[in-house]
């Protein structure tokens, strides 16, 4: 079935809003009140309707009320036109450019046929970077183009390849669907009420229905049920009162996390385990060379940024100072990203097809 574009993330609008009401008229507290032009508008609030961030109706429906020639215009267009260009820029320069050559790797033993060490791994890590960077960079464009209207939406990534817990990973990594599954799946489940393993039932359901948010297939399924049990093994040994040097702990997240995607990307059980066992040569030990210098850029300059680079709202809301050199230098990479897209180097973003 062919379903509209984005449907799920404006489904989950859709529920946050009802729900919101219904808790506060409940609970007896104050239901907001707004018109049905400023509902129309948040429902169908076009930067983040397709790919999120998933918003609430209290965090974007006030500011539609507030003046937009209130003082801070030129910044607001700045910082947002900054932020939309990095956006663009993960997108164009580093996700499509580590599609390239992680994709047909993929396609290769979706068709029946394996990698070897050396590729097997360099497909995992080129995916690991384009996931990434295709999602925050639609996050980043969706918040830059919001903040251009001025209006803020909730940042969505926080350096999740920085995490050193599982539990870690998901307060990082596409925030708001996290809260939302906390909010309207989670707490209702029980939350922390009750012992560790009645949490651990929760954090292990709440997981596998984000799972099926992403797909009614096994593989989703499995992909959120196997994040739902890390969850939950984590916050048992937090339980325990036992700790692990932040580096392992980073290491062993990573490690988890990659092993998830190949299943996230292939949706195919017998293409995960290939490349499952080319990791450990089972299908060969040969290596593997990069030669086009623009994608050995953007895997080394992916990496860097995902590891040890500051976050882009940060850096954007935060700390740049808009000027006009940092405004010729924005001018002068979006034609370069333009020219890069007419060149037929980009493809639709990941997230689009949830």
């Amino acid at each position: 079935m062919i379903l509209p574009l984005g449907i799920s993330f404006y489904t989950f609008q859709q529920i946050s809003y009802a729900v919101d009401l219904h808790r506060a008229a409940r609970d007896g507290k104050a239901v907001s009140v707004h018109g049905f032009r400023e509902y129309l508008l948040f429902v169908s609030f076009f930067p983040q309707l397709v790919a999120g961030p998933i918003v609430r109706h209290n965090e974007i429906i006030p500011q539609f009320r507030l003046d937009p020639r209130r003082p801070g215009l030129e910044e607001r267009l700045a910082r947002g036109g900054m932020l939309f260009l990095v956006g663009l820029g993960k997108k164009v320069l580093i996700a499509d450019v580590a599609a390239r050559i992680g994709s047909p790797m993929f396609n290769r033993v979706l068709e029946g046929g394996t990698l070897n060490l050396g590729e097997a791994w360099l497909a995992t890590y080129a995916y690991f970077l384009q996931l990434y960077f295709d999602f925050s960079g639609y996050s980043d464009m969706a918040i830059g183009l919001g903040l251009m209207f001025g209006f803020l939406l909730p940042i969505n990534f926080n350096a999740p390849y920085r995490a050193t817990s599982i539990q870690d990973f998901w307060r990082r990594w596409h925030m708001t669907l996290s809260r939302f599954l906390r909010d309207y799946l989670y707490i209702p489940f029980g939350g922390n009420r009750g012992g560790i393993l009645v949490q651990m039932r929760n954090s292990f359901l709440t997981m596998l229905l984000g799972g099926l948010w992403h797909g009614a297939a096994w593989s989703y399924v499995v992909w959120g049920g196997a994040h739902g049990l890390a969850v939950g093994i984590n916050g048992l040994w937090r339980h325990l009162g036992l700790r692990m040097p932040a580096l392992l702990g980073w290491f062993c997240t990573m490690g988890f996390v990659a092993a998830s995607w190949i299943l996230f990307r292939t949706e195919d059980f017998a293409a995960t385990w290939s490349i499952y066992q080319s990791w450990f040569g089972l299908h060969g030990r040969g290596g593997t060379t990069i030669d086009s210098p623009l994608i050995l850029s953007a895997l080394i300059a992916g990496g860097i940024a995902a590891f040890a680079g500051p976050t882009s709202q940060k850096f954007i809301l935060d700390q740049l100072r808009p000027s006009r050199w940092v405004g010729l230098f924005a001018a002068l990479a979006l034609v370069g990203m333009i020219l890069l897209i007419g060149g037929g180097l980009q493809s639709e973003f990941i997230y689009f097809q949830f």
